[in-house]
């Protein structure tokens, strides 16, 4: 798939990705960075499957659909573009579960830097008048069999949300090990 780069040393001005089928805004992110990861991560908590596209999460579909209330999807765009994009990651990674009475979910995600989504979601929350937090900048590496992953709409539900950090997982090292 086409995307954002990581590590781009010059930040790019990427297509309006617009919603997608679930309703959310996700900017798809080069697979090729990706490469390297194998197809599971096997934890002393849990085993995951590698995700099959990687992106950054926008909006979440909750979230889109409230601002679409105050301010037209077609507006969306110009301030997605006004924006220089790039994306990081800091090496940092962390493994998250969720209780829910439906399932149990495991994720693990890449922690990043991306100045540009905190000021989309600030233009956005601004011109909209829905509040919206400032979200983490993370990429979603693995998640459990099954699951669509973990939400994070906010710093707070990370911090929440998170076991233990996961060391080299970005890079496909650390204590990821095949069956």
């Amino acid at each position: 798939m086409e995307g954002l780069p990581l590590d781009a040393l010059t930040p790019v001005r990427p297509r309006w990705p617009g919603r997608s089928a679930r309703g959310s805004v996700v900017l798809p992110l080069a697979d090729e960075a990706f490469a390297g990861l194998p197809s599971l991560c096997v934890l002393p908590e849990c085993r995951m499957a590698r995700k099959l596209e990687f992106h950054l999460t926008l909006l979440s579909s909750q979230e889109a659909a409230a601002v679409e209330c105050g301010l037209p999807v077609q507006a969306w765009a110009a301030r997605f573009q006004a924006l220089h994009w790039s994306l990081r990651l800091t090496g940092e990674a962390w493994l998250l579960h969720e209780s829910t009475a439906e399932a149990e979910a495991w994720s693990l995600v890449a922690c990043a830097t991306c100045p540009s989504l905190d000021a989309f979601r600030q233009a956005i929350a601004l011109a909209s008048g829905v509040p919206l937090p400032d979200a983490p900048a993370h990429v979603t590496l693995f998640t459990t069999p099954g699951s669509r992953g973990i939400g994070l709409p906010s710093r707070e539900v990370f911090r929440a949300l998170r076991v233990r950090p996961v060391p080299g997982a970005a890079s496909g090292r650390g204590d990821q090990k095949p069956p």
